[in-house]
This record gives C-alpha cells, structure tokens and sequence, in this order.
C-alpha cells in the first residue's frame, strides 16, 4: 500500500489498515512537546489526564511494542510517567544513551561510555563561567549536559551566544556533540542519537520476528527526533508542531500535543 503524506488524523483510516497488516508495530515517542506541553521550569510538566489513559491503551496492546525517547533521564521520565505505565513501556533516556526495556534495569549504552569523562569536564567549566547568571537551570545527566536558558532575564541574554559560543569551541576538542534545542542547549556523546533506540529494540525484540513483519512509527517534534525519521526510512514518521512537511524528514505531521493524544488513541484500537 502506498502512503499519501499529510495530516496524520486525516489519514488515520488509511494507516490503521496499513499498520494491521503487520504482527507487530514498534512506537518511539519523544515526551517534551509531544505527549507533554514544555514548562519554565521543566521539573514542573505533568502528563495530562487524557495522555496517560492513550499511552496506557497503546502499552496494553499486545500488537504494540512502545518506548519514549527522552533527552530527559530516565528516572525523570519515571517519576512523570507512574508505575502504571512503566509496567509496559520501554525507556531511553539522554537522546538514547541510557536504556530501560520494561521490567529491566537501566543499562548505558557503551557507544556512550567514552564521552562521560569530556562531559564531566564541560559541565564544571560551564558552571563555572555562568553560575552567576540569573534564570539559567543546569541539568546534569548521566550522558549529557544541557543548560536550560527559557527563563533567562532579558538583562542577561546576551550571554546566550556565549554560551553557544563556548558549547561549540567544547564540539570542536572532545568526543561530543552540541545540541541546539528548543531553549535549551546541550552536550551528548558524538556518536548517540535518538536512532540507537530503533536499533537497541529492533535487536531484542525481532530475533523471533520474520522479516518485514513488523513496521516501526516514530514521533517527535524536534530536531533530535530528525535521527528518528533518518533512522526509519522504510516507516511512519510523524513530526508534531508543523502545518507542513517541510524542513523534516517525516513524512506526516500533526499539529500539537492534543492531535497526538487523538492519533494514539486511535491506533490503540489495532488487533
């Protein structure tokens, strides 16, 4: 069957028929301005009433394998996500650095392993040079180090350019890579991305699948969630925000968090 490109909702008859054609179906879900609206203060996002009980019917069905992937860590991703869910999600935290497949403990991805020691030595230089600059949040993970600016005081934000500035001088001398994100600027290992969660689940849980008898779906609104859709050529790739399909490798889109909630619900409908 071929595609049309568009509106996911618009299509959603065509791909629920599309998707049953297959004995499984792979989600990777990003969590930030995907299934939850950002905050100022990104400690504060709440999964809203409404995407707990669609993650809930799409994790219960047995067709469906899903995981979020998450620049988040995953013990954040736990603390918002509850028991409930987590019993059948599978988890990636740090753009794809740390994994948690359901009822497993969390492994880090050995591709990041090299990286940690450069990271640690950036976070403290960061630190450093702007600890006294008002309305900047410092989030140290596991794999990755991120500033969060959204919150900075309009007398302060001339010091974002530094601080891009200084993340790029870190790209060019360590084994790692700069992220320009949605107020938010950030440091991961050279060699992780999002797409490690495609082939990280592919591999544990394909052995027993044949071939082309699973389809994978991705959806995300950012340009991490570009490694997504890369890392899915032959799949459904949905970018969330956009009217358009322009400047994205996806090839359907939907327009906020309250169109994703729909689409998941749906699909969750699949036997």
């Amino acid at each position: 069957m071929k595609l049309v490109c568009g509106n996911a909702l618009n299509y959603i008859d065509s791909l629920i028929e599309y998707l049953d054609l297959f004995d499984k179906i792979f989600i990777f879900s990003d969590f930030d301005g995907t299934l939850v609206r950002f905050k100022k203060n990104p400690c504060e996002v709440r999964l809203s009433k409404k995407a707990f009980y669609a993650l809930e019917k799409i994790s219960k069905n047995s067709k469906i394998i899903t995981a979020i992937v998450s620049g988040r860590k995953i013990s954040e991703l736990e603390f918002f996500l509850g028991n409930n869910l987590l019993k059948n999600l599978n988890l990636f935290g740090c753009h794809g650095s740390e994994i948690k497949f359901k009822n497993m403990d969390i492994e880090i991805a050995a591709e990041a392993l090299e990286s940690n020691k450069s990271i640690k030595s950036i976070q403290d230089i960061i630190e450093k040079k702007f600890i006294n600059t008002s309305g900047i949040i410092f989030e140290k993970k596991e794999n990755s180090f991120a500033v969060n600016y959204r919150n900075i005081l309009n007398s302060e934000k001339k010091k974002i350019e530094d601080l891009k500035d200084a993340f790029l001088e870190f790209e060019k001398k360590y084994p790692v890579r700069f992220l320009d994100l949605k107020k938010v600027f950030e440091i991961v290992p050279h060699n992780i991305n999002k797409s490690f969660a495609i082939k990280a689940t592919v591999k544990k849980y394909c052995k027993t699948l044949k071939e082309n008898s699973y389809v994978i779906l991705c959806i995300g609104d950012d340009i991490t969630d570009e490694n997504l859709f890369m890392g899915n050529v032959n799949g459904i790739n949905i970018k969330v925000g956009v009217a358009s399909l322009s400047n994205t490798n996806a090839n359907f889109f939907l327009n906020n968090i309250n169109e994703v909630i729909m689409f998941l619900n749906k699909i969750s409908y699949i036997n």
